[in-house]
């Protein structure tokens, strides 16, 4: 039997309510304010929809910590619109366009500035870059450089193959590819930032940390996948993933 429910069928958030910051309505005027005046190559109606998405309170729900202040919350909440739009503008693009997208991201991150003609989320990358550079070390935004650079690359790269012939890999594949292209392992870098505490290298890299932060990819894509299974495939879109 199935005993699948999709969690918006029941009317309701069917999770325990968690506390948010008390300025949260104003991060998401900051969201909706950044795809009216930088996203501007969206439609109207690309960038309605993104604000129904409503990312500020998705950015928040994920890091539900009240006492987060408002300087500290923001440039994830720029991070969440950029890689949600850059998301679904990559959904058809080319390995070697996906290649160069995560090459400029990490140089980005790393210090080098955008070019005036690039697509608006690698300025606001940069934007988000110097926000962070107020309050944490060179060393973890090294860290979330390498970490999107792997997200694109190892996720959404991959990906476009079967995008692109609308085929479905494997679970085996699936369950590789999906540790990296739902850009959880660099979300988990932000709760460094939120509780204002940076893990030396030497702790990241040990393997423990890894595997969890491994399983965290893969467990967090799986459920938004299933989350998402009854909309794609209502939509008939590609995005439907291996044969859940």
């Amino acid at each position: 039997m199935n005993s699948y429910q999709n969690p918006l069928s029941l009317g309701y958030y069917p999770f325990p309510e968690t506390s948010i910051p008390a300025h949260v309505e104003r991060l998401k005027e900051d969201a909706e304010g950044w795809l009216d005046n930088d996203y501007i190559f969206l439609t109207a109606s690309e960038r309605r929809l993104y604000k129904i998405a409503n990312l500020a309170y998705t950015t928040i729900r994920m890091l539900p910590n009240e006492n987060t202040s408002y300087e500290r919350m923001k440039p994830a909440v720029r991070w969440m619109v950029a890689v949600t739009v850059s998301d679904d503008y990559y959904e058809l693009s080319t390995r070697e366009e996906i290649k160069h997208a995560a090459e400029r991201v990490r140089s980005i991150l790393l210090g080098a500035d955008p070019l005036p003609d690039e697509m608006a989320f690698f300025h606001q990358y940069a934007i988000m870059r110097d926000e962070y550079r107020a309050f944490m070390p060179n060393e973890w935004m090294e860290r979330m450089a390498k970490d999107m650079y792997e997200y694109l690359l190892f996720g959404i790269r991959e990906m476009t193959a079967y995008t692109a012939t609308g085929t479905r890999p494997n679970l085996a594949v699936y369950s590789i590819i999906r540790e990296f292209d739902v850009a959880v392992i660099p979300f988990m870098n932000f709760v460094e930032c939120e509780i204002g505490f940076t893990l030396p290298k030497h702790v990241v890299d040990h393997p423990v940390i890894q595997r969890i932060r491994s399983l965290m990819g893969k467990i967090i894509g799986f459920q938004n996948d299933f989350y998402s299974l009854e909309k794609e495939s209502v939509r008939g879109t590609s995005k439907v993933p291996c044969d859940l």
